[in-house]
């Protein structure tokens, strides 16, 4: 009897014949693990109750292998958007994606990741002690939330964009006193903008994916309810998601020719996190390309004077001249035993020796052969941009996977969620599902992060080519 039950089960959830129903299952289902993963006794903390510092120690993860558990209804969700026919399954998969991510939000204490805390005290520096972060290591200031950071950390200054240490800024302030109010809201900010990507995605994916309605539905499902992402943005509130949510609004507004919203929008994307700046010369180019012989040089400057507008206005507040990128290049020079990017890691061994362990000094002898070497790719692929026609959205993300495939000396696992809007816009479905569990994977195996951090960069970078792709097909009525 129980065999029955099972097959009729299994036949809602993969038959065509009910793949509304089976959406409703699989969101049901996911909701159930999230919160389960979310409030499970003993993974730390209440529900909006004691923050729970841990000094001198990695936060918690092991409660990361019940993550796994939501890729099953996250793939066959996948499925059963894709044969559904309702006009209502993006709605659904939204409303699903934005209870998922305030049951991840109510749950104050980051799973595993110590950055929310480095926020929190940025944002107070700012807001309480009135001090610039950019000019002071946080063990200087007597703050409850530098413990939590860990002892190196601690002795980092602000490697953030002005813009994210206003927006951290503003929460200190409205949390006043109350460190649970200020985590909580930190991550409500994180999970904001994710959930804010979720249109954009669809704009991006309606514009260039020739598959009827319910498989692009699908495929903003791959990004709405990706694991990885509600892990890392709602779960512990990186503001990746705030860099790649203006990144992507400004992909749409480029494609819109608005340039100078565009060029606004992608200023406020590395103001938030700096990696997406490697994008500005490719927006650049397709502004230029875009434009009539005669005003192509006024097409150039209509994108880099709002770039550059936004940048000083930004920075105004926390200039203290070279010193203020002070804890960027502590950061960026930081190289890893075991989580340097691929072609670094590679470097090392043919510097030490295939018989000599690596040590901290080979790989940061290896680091500045890394940065020279993706310097050279960068400058080869912005010279192609300029010389041709390039899809904006491929390059802009394919430099991104670039970065971290050749010199990201510092590789952690919620880099890998840069790469997932590039694979839902190409509709690389298997690489969207492996990507994010290669991001939940490396909570686990940490060493096996310069293999994976090949394969699904390689990935990024094959499916982010510089060829401008052939315009989508009209759609029916079938379509939509």
């Amino acid at each position: 009897m129980f065999r029955t039950h099972f097959k009729d089960f299994r036949r809602l959830l993969l038959t065509r014949a009910h793949p509304a129903a089976g959406l409703l299952c699989c969101g049901l289902a996911s909701l159930a693990i999230w919160c389960v993963v979310a409030f499970m006794p003993g993974a730390g903390g209440r529900f909006l109750g004691t923050v729970i510092f841990k000094p001198r120690t990695l936060p918690e993860g092991s409660l990361t292998w019940l993550v796994a558990l939501a890729f099953v209804p996250y793939v066959v969700g996948y499925r059963a958007a894709a044969a559904s026919s309702s006009r209502a399954t993006r709605a659904v998969v939204v409303a699903f994606a934005a209870a998922m991510a305030v049951a991840l939000v109510a749950k104050v204490v980051p799973f595993v990741s110590h950055d929310i805390f480095i926020y929190a005290f940025q944002g107070r520096a700012v807001a309480v002690h009135g001090v610039n972060p950019y000019a002071v290591y946080p063990k200087q200031v007597a703050d409850p939330y530098v413990d939590a950071m860990g002892e190196w950390l601690s002795g980092l200054k602000d490697a953030y964009g002005p813009l994210w240490t206003d927006v951290a800024a503003l929460a200190a302030k409205a949390a006043g006193s109350d460190p649970v109010a200020l985590l909580a809201g930190l991550k409500a900010i994180a999970a904001a903008f994710f959930l804010a990507s979720v249109p954009l995605v669809a704009a991006l994916v309606d514009a260039r994916v020739r598959r009827p309605r319910a498989e692009r539905d699908a495929l903003v499902l791959l990004f709405a309810w990706n694991p990885a992402l509600l892990l890392e943005f709602a779960g512990n509130g990186h503001n990746d998601s705030a860099m790649v949510f203006f990144l992507l609004l400004a992909l749409v507004l480029a494609e819109r020719r608005r340039d100078v919203f565009a060029a606004l929008a992608l200023a406020a994307s590395f103001l938030m996190k700096y990696v997406s700046v490697l994008a500005a010369p490719f927006f650049l180019a397709h502004a230029v390309a875009a434009a009539p012989p005669r005003r192509k040089l006024a097409a150039a400057a209509w994108s880099l004077a709002p770039m550059a507008a936004a940048v000083v206005i930004a920075y105004a507040p926390y200039w203290i001249g070279g010193a203020t990128f002070d804890g960027l290049v502590q950061q960026a020079t930081h190289a890893g035993m075991d989580i340097s990017s691929p072609f670094a890691f590679a470097l090392a061994f043919a510097i030490g020796g295939p018989r000599q362990v690596l040590s901290q000094r080979t790989l940061s002898l290896a680091a500045p052969l890394a940065v020279d070497a993706f310097a050279a790719v960068s400058l080869g692929l912005v010279f192609v941009a300029f010389r041709r026609k390039i899809d904006l959205g491929r390059a802009a993300f394919g430099s991104m996977a670039c970065y971290l495939a050749i010199a990201c000396t510092w590789f952690m696992p919620w880099y890998l969620t840069w790469l997932a809007p590039v694979f839902v816009m190409e509709g690389a479905a298997v690489a969207a599902v492996a990507a994010s569990a290669a991001g939940i994977y490396l909570y686990h195996a940490y060493y096996t992060a310069p293999v994976l951090g090949a394969v699904f960069a390689a990935v990024g970078l094959a499916s982010a080519g510089l060829r401008r792709p052939a315009a989508a097909r009209v759609r029916t009525g079938a379509d939509v």
